[in-house]
């Protein structure tokens, strides 16, 4: 390729190399359009949370109330993502496309106003966007489309052939516990990891400038590609170099982020903690407001900047790149200085607003603290004892726990044994599955010697010993593991608790929505609960009695949602004080924990100041922060 070469709109493209100074102009240019496009970030998020989520949601929620449920968990999504119906949502996609679109775009054209000299405001860029928006959703469309080309072979032929070979046989219930015994697919998703990153950071080296030639020049979209990789070339170490140097300095800025608006909530909840309530709403306003604020601008100047090196990058690969950039005069106009104390003057309106709606509800929200925290023995006392045992059941109950959770699955001659994993080889170091044994012989399997050898000798027990061991003292969770070989399980199942007469004080629980269902019609006095590792739709609608899921999915506004409808909320599994205590703040019904004595001891540690702190998280927090532990524990 020539030192230099002109294309056919006339630009000359400098071959040679970038240069040094990329940081500076980078940060030279940001400073000269950083609050216009602090400005027109913030419209266009504003816009798309007020119109395209909604819309999003509704449709997804309405494909899913076609679907006849509303909601759709674990396994099951990926029925509906194979579903003909779920490409009714790919309708969307465009426009979620043009939303993301916008921003960068009228960045990156207030960063070439800012280069030439000039100022590029909120609504003259929203014009110009706006104007460009076929050329730009096309570019966004093509380049995700291309994206899928070269990266969805790769990712099928990696990962297929592994997952065919550990999946075989398996069932679907089954797929998401058995990752850590799985480890040919997890050489899968590593491999396959790695061969993303390369394919994706080869495309972005081509097609870094396809935006801004877009923008910049209103090159046609063919056009836009073939100059970008022609101008790109020689260039796309150099490119790579700063898209990491941009995608660092984004986690960097997001743990910053993190990190602040976490210290700001620790000290809201210290400040509040002993305080009246309007005191508190006060409070938790604040909160609400200063972490998103700082959340936001976190994201935003993330973004600018890499909007800012991706110009200067464009601009020098173009020939375009000033000798020197002007200086910064670093003042903001009185008009922009009125905009900004108008703008703070709405906030504070609208917070005093949210406070005088939310005040009457404080008291009736302090009451509704709940005082009947469920604590769950996960796998009986798993941390004390070999789990699934009656050494762990006894342990718990020892312990306190007011349930006991074990898991079962049926033998080849129909019993129905406790066991977890799909076979014995971790806790036995037999091969076996429960499917393969007679009960004679899986209740003679040793199961605690792995566990210690004060255990040895510890057998496998029937859920018909469990529930006599656990009767009046404790109240049982019965997990159903399902491997994909059983008969009439759920019939089984429901006529030996009716013949323990069980039916009263246990539950049946498992990731299997439909084996919940056959339960249900088979016995409706019977509690059922719903395990759930992902959803999508509303979860609060699935007819349970009890949701049991991980704490990511557990906020506050979902567990009062959920027990609102008559779903008890339960969080697995948790055994560190700090997050129990956090699951406690956030209005759980209770949490499952392989160590239920010290569950119970954060339980019983908790004081008035720590209502005050759950009132905050329940009213305004995202309930992720985590208590802390009490003085003295490891």
């Amino acid at each position: 390729m020539p030192a230099d070469a002109t294309d056919r709109g006339g630009h000359t493209t400098d071959a040679r190399a970038i240069g040094p100074g990329v940081v500076s102009a980078s940060l030279s240019l940001a400073r000269r359009f950083f609050w216009r496009g602090v400005a027109y970030s913030a419209v266009v998020e504003l816009l798309s949370v007020v119109v395209l989520a909604p819309l999003i949601t509704w449709s997804l929620y309405r494909l899913l109330a076609v679907s006849g449920d509303g909601a759709r968990v674990n396994y099951d999504l990926v029925d509906v993502f194979l579903s003909p119906r779920t490409a009714l949502l790919l309708l969307w996609a465009p426009v979620a496309a043009a939303a993301g679109i916008i921003v960068v775009g009228g960045l990156v054209l207030q960063a070439g106003a800012a280069q030439r000299g000039e100022r590029l405001g909120v609504r003259p860029a929203l014009k110009e966007v706006f104007g460009r928006l076929y050329l730009l959703r096309g570019a966004a469309v093509l380049k995700g489309a291309l994206y899928l080309a070269v990266v969805l072979p790769v990712v099928f032929g990696v990962v297929s052939g592994v997952v065919t070979g550990s999946f075989v046989a398996l069932p679907r219930s089954a797929v998401f516990e058995i990752l850590p015994d799985a480890p040919g697919l997890l050489a899968a998703l590593v491999v396959g990891s790695v061969l993303l990153v390369i394919v994706a950071a080869w495309l972005t080296s081509r097609w870094l400038f396809v935006i801004p030639l877009v923008c910049l020049e209103h090159a046609p979209l063919r056009e836009a590609f073939e100059t970008s990789v022609r101008i790109s070339r020689g260039q796309r170490g150099t490119i790579l170099r700063w898209v990491a140097i941009c995608a660092l300095g984004a986690a960097l800025l997001a743990l910053v982020g993190g990190g602040a608006a976490g210290g700001i909530s620790a000290l809201g909840v210290t400040l509040a903690s002993g305080v009246g309530a309007t005191t508190l709403v006060l409070v938790g306003a604040l909160l609400v407001v200063v972490n998103t604020l700082v959340l936001s601008a976190c994201a935003c100047i993330g973004l600018i900047w890499f909007v800012s090196i991706n110009s200067v990058l464009f601009f020098r690969v173009r020939g375009e790149v000033r000798r020197e950039m002007e200086a910064d005069d670093g003042t903001l106009s009185g008009r922009v200085r009125r905009a900004g104390l108008a703008r703070a003057g709405l906030v504070a309106g609208v917070l005093v607003v949210a406070t005088g709606l939310t005040i009457p509800g404080v008291s009736a929200e302090i009451a509704s603290i709940d005082r009947g925290f469920e604590i769950t023995a996960h796998r009986g006392a798993a941390a004390r004892a070999p789990e699934n045992t009656l050494a762990a059941v006894n342990t718990a109950i020892e312990d306190r726990a007011d349930w006991i959770e074990i898991d079962v699955q049926q033998t080849s001659d129909g019993g129905i044994v406790l066991l977890h994993d799909l076979t014995l080889t971790r806790t036995a170091g037999r091969p076996e599955g429960a499917w393969e044994l007679t009960t004679r012989e899986i209740t003679g399997v040793d199961v605690g010697s792995w566990f210690g050898p004060e255990f040895a000798g510890e057998l496998l027990p029937t859920l018909q010993q469990t529930i006599n061991a656990v009767r009046n003292r404790a109240r049982l969770n019965i997990e159903v593991k399902l491997h994909g070989r059983e008969s009439g399980l759920a019939q089984s199942l429901v006529d030996l608790l009716r013949a323990e007469d069980a039916i009263g004080w246990c539950a049946v629980t498992s990731l299997d929505g439909p084996f919940l269902r056959e339960i249900r019609e088979i016995e409706p006095a019977l509690r059922v609960g719903l395990i759930v590792t992902a959803s999508i739709g509303d979860l609060t609608r699935q007819d349970v009695d009890m949701l049991i899921v991980q704490p990511l999915i557990a906020s506050p506004a979902f567990i009062a949602r959920a027990h609102s409808r008559g779903r008890s909320v339960h969080v697995w599994s948790l055994s560190d004080p700090a997050n129990i205590g956090s699951v406690i703040d956030r209005g759980a019904a209770g949490v499952l924990s392989p160590d239920p004595a010290l569950a119970r001891r954060v339980l019983e540690a908790r004081s008035p100041a720590d209502d005050a702190r759950a009132l905050l998280v329940r009213l305004f927090g995202s309930g992720r922060r985590a208590t802390a532990p009490p003085e003295g524990w490891e």
